[in-house]
């Protein structure tokens, strides 16, 4: 019974609401839809089902309607993370190509900080949605730096801390504390964006406790290269209700550029995961008096995407099943069924 009970406060589901386009302030009747995918997660507190918009006017791509930010905050408070639940605090083995790839991103922003700068100084850094903080320490450890993370989930801030000792503030990344914290150089949102509610407000936040010529690191799943692999087309795990937006490079960085960033390094990194989605990887830089750059017409994104989601599966299935065929059968045959 009391297991019961827990999983109806689990299951508790809250109110959905349609949104503004957060990059241009488009209103809903100026959004089309995209597609709508199944919602996976267990404990989801929302809808079953995942509705994806476009902005008509600046080709952001966006969740709507929305979760209302009480459930969203009880999902990452209480369910997100829940890998360390009953465990004890150091029973997370991280992979070592995963510690290769945390260690990429660090050599990716400090290589790129010390060549616009001429030197090694030690930087003070803020990690925004730090998770159990396996990022954050591998920058910790190897790079000069005097950093602090910021975590909702009680599950992952305190395996930070027991875990890697790093200091963590327990904070809603989208009610930042800009009054409570001091001037950072550095400020690393490394899979954050995709998750706030108001990108642009939360970048804004983050400038706000940056050094005047700080810089942000941002990674994000990248809309511009889906890679619907055969048997591996899984748009559920690519659009899913955790991610309220999605970006491609262009609208990240016309979104940077409205709130005061100049993009400085770029590189798109290719995964091999469940949803085989690419990610941006972006150092920017804060700048006074930037020129704001300009979205390209969204049906251009909007073609992609239905391109990826309808049609090209359907050429690779057949691509495959033509090799399949001219692997089993002779050629005399295989040339007569191609006439």
């Amino acid at each position: 019974m009391q297991q019961k009970n827990m999983d109806m406060a689990k299951t508790k589901k809250y109110t959905e609401t349609l949104v503004d386009c957060a990059l241009c302030g488009s209103l809903p009747k100026e959004h089309c839809s995209l597609l709508t995918t199944n919602i996976l997660r267990k404990h989801w507190p929302g809808s079953d089902k995942c509705h994806i918009k476009i902005c008509k006017r600046c080709g952001l791509v966006f969740i709507s309607p929305v979760l209302e930010s009480d459930g969203y905050n009880k999902f990452y408070k209480d369910l997100y993370h829940l890998k360390v639940k009953n465990k004890g605090a150091y029973d997370i083995q991280i992979p070592q190509k995963i510690i290769d790839f945390y260690s990429s991103i660090g050599k990716f922003i400090f290589n790129n900080i010390y060549k616009s700068e001429d030197g090694d100084r030690r930087v003070k850094a803020l990690d925004v949605g730090c998770g159990y903080g396996h990022l954050t320490n591998i920058i910790n450890e190897q790079f000069n730096v005097d950093i602090t993370g910021i975590e909702l989930s009680n599950e992952a801030a305190d395996y930070c801390r027991s875990a890697y000792g790093i200091n963590v503030l327990q904070v809603d990344v989208n009610n930042f504390p800009v009054e409570m914290l001091p001037r950072y150089d550095l400020v690393i949102a490394s899979a954050v964006l995709e998750h706030t509610f108001n990108p642009k407000e939360f970048i804004l936040s983050v400038s706000r406790v940056l050094m005047h010529d700080g810089y942000l690191f941002v990674r994000v799943p990248g809309l511009d290269y889906l890679n619907t692999k055969f048997f591996s087309i899984r748009f559920d795990q690519i659009f899913k209700p955790v991610h309220t937006y999605y970006f491609t490079q262009n609208t990240l960085a016309v979104l940077l550029s409205e709130c005061g960033f100049i993009v400085i390094a770029e590189k798109v990194v290719n995964k091999t995961n469940k949803s085989n989605q690419s990610e941006i990887h972006l150092l920017a830089q804060k700048r006074n008096n930037l020129k704001v750059l300009s979205t390209r017409n969204w049906i251009f994104t909007a073609m992609y995407v239905w391109w990826k989601v309808k049609f090209s599966p359907v050429f690779k299935i057949r691509s495959k099943i033509r090799s399949i065929v001219k692997r089993i059968l002779p050629d005399i045959i295989v040339q007569k069924l191609s006439k």
